[in-house]
């Protein structure tokens, strides 16, 4: 590996890194949503596709 590889990957894996601690605190809060979710159904039954589609455009941007 060349020099300036080792270089690019100790950049890549710095960035990765302040990422993954910048974002933890938000991805344990999705995390924690989306396993509260896992057994709740919706009423698409109650909507064709394409009524569905409208009715998602109309939601609120926190709803999507």
């Amino acid at each position: 590996m060349s020099r300036s590889s080792e270089s690019i990957d100790s950049t890549v894996n710095s960035v990765t890194d302040r990422i993954r601690e910048r974002s933890a605190r938000s991805r344990n809060e999705y995390l924690r949503r989306m396993t509260a979710a896992e057994g709740e159904t919706t009423a698409r039954e109650q909507l064709s596709c394409t009524n569905l589609a409208h009715g998602f455009a109309a939601s609120s941007h926190d709803d999507k």
